[in-house]
């Protein structure tokens, strides 16, 4: 990936251009102008075949737990 590229954006542009895609895994806290938090919301939202799910550490993960319309998270170790 090169440096001007953040995660979110090469992800959104590989959702679409697949159709094999079933599920994203990211971590809340990933460079760029969106974090994988929004990134989740914005897949389930525009993919809803393809399930999101963020790790994070245990605060974050409990606060986006509480949110209106949850996404699977997972603490990391």
């Amino acid at each position: 990936m090169p440096p001007t590229q953040a995660p979110c954006l090469v992800t959104i542009r590989l959702l679409e251009a697949r159709t094999d895609i079933v599920l994203v895994i990211t971590d809340v806290g990933i460079p760029g102008t969106m974090n994988g938090s929004i990134l989740a919301y914005l897949i389930r939202n525009r993919w809803p075949t393809v399930k999101p799910i963020v790790a994070s550490e245990g605060t974050i993960v409990k606060q986006m737990r509480r949110m209106p319309s949850p996404i699977e998270t997972h603490p990391k170790p």
